[in-house]
């Protein structure tokens, strides 16, 4: 008996078009204070100011970022506490669980996202389209053979987001026609 596919070509396509970003600004990290700098046993501890919102552009690379962790894991949690009602997300998801669920799993090698901009706004829904540049995949099958390959490629998406607290979430992703 042939065992089907574990992912619907369409769908892989989806996978491996959503790269994961590079190149992203290196943090700013206070130096740590010398070991021979007195301390003030006076001094009332500094309160920590409430964390800036995140962008919508730093929101989705790191989104891009869970889609390759996610494959990579086979653990789908973050990625889809990432989304709501995203009808693709979830399929996205759910084949990648279905691969783990047979003993498979899936290999990445990354991507780059590039051309983040708003192209749209309408109610509380803030349309996005983006271009990613995958590196190769491949799916293992239970017994560590490969069962699909994908050379990866350049790809360009539509993404819905609506803003959920200081952050976002994807309400739809579609992969556009080049």
């Amino acid at each position: 008996m042939r065992r089907r596919t574990m992912l619907p070509p369409l769908l892989l396509a989806l996978v491996v078009g959503l790269g994961a970003c590079s190149g992203d600004p290196e943090p700013i990290i206070e130096p740590t204070p010398s070991a021979t700098a007195p301390a003030s046993p006076t001094s009332e501890p500094t309160p920590t100011a409430d964390p800036e919102p995140e962008s919508a552009k730093a929101f989705l690379q790191r989104w891009q970022l869970s889609a390759y962790d996610m494959q990579d894991s086979g653990d789908v949690d973050n990625y889809l506490a990432m989304t709501s009602s995203c009808t693709s997300c979830v399929a996205l998801a759910e084949g990648v669980e279905e691969i783990y669920a047979q003993g498979g799993s899936i290999k990445t090698t990354g991507g780059q996202v590039s051309g983040i901009e708003r192209v749209g706004k309408v109610d509380r829904t803030f349309i996005y389209e983006y271009v990613t540049t995958s590196g190769a995949s491949k799916v293992f099958d239970r017994s560590g053979r490969v069962e699909d390959r994908y050379t990866g490629g350049t790809s360009r998406f539509q993404v819905n987001l609506e803003r959920r607290g200081k952050s976002w979430v994807v309400r739809r992703v579609s992969r556009l026609a080049t």
